[in-house]
């Protein structure tokens, strides 16, 4: 009989295992809206060092830029997997930083292992964001942000 319990606890810790692990971040996009084209960037999440005055064009923006959008990318191993997910926009530096938007999404991967959950934030350029992501598969946490250091000057 105790080798039944034993069995059963093994499976259990082995299928809370594999639901753990079967939702990920696969990355994070970002992107700037052109105002004067009405036109989105391409990808700059690999860019973030050049966001010096994209209010004017400048840095890794081509055109006057003022919103922008991130994307949230997901991958799931399976088909099936729930997960909570949390995304929280904080706006200014260390102390100063207020929570400028918050979203929370429950997200179920029916028919297809990705899913990406768009956030737009408006009149950004001249103060420094970061998106917080936390995702709960119901038996772990995983956190991951993305910072943007938008400043303006001469």
């Amino acid at each position: 009989m105790k080798k039944v319990y034993y069995l059963i606890f093994f499976l259990c810790l082995t299928f809370k295992t594999l639901a753990i692990d079967a939702v990920k971040i696969k990355n994070i996009d970002v992107l700037l809206f052109y105002n004067t084209k009405g036109k989105w960037s391409e990808n700059i999440s690999s860019k973030t060092h050049l966001l010096w005055n994209s209010i004017i064009g400048e840095g890794a923006a081509d055109f006057l830029a003022t919103d922008t959008l991130f994307v949230v990318n997901l991958t799931s191993k399976s088909l099936g997997q729930n997960v909570s997910v949390a995304l929280k926009v904080l706006s200014g530096k260390g102390k100063k930083q207020e929570k400028i938007i918050e979203l929370s999404k429950d997200i179920r991967f029916a028919d297809s292992k990705e899913y990406s959950i768009p956030l737009l934030v408006n009149n950004t350029g001249c103060t420094p964001i970061v998106l917080e992501v936390l995702l709960n598969t119901g038996g772990k946490e995983i956190k991951e942000a993305k910072s943007l250091p938008f400043a303006c000057g001469e």
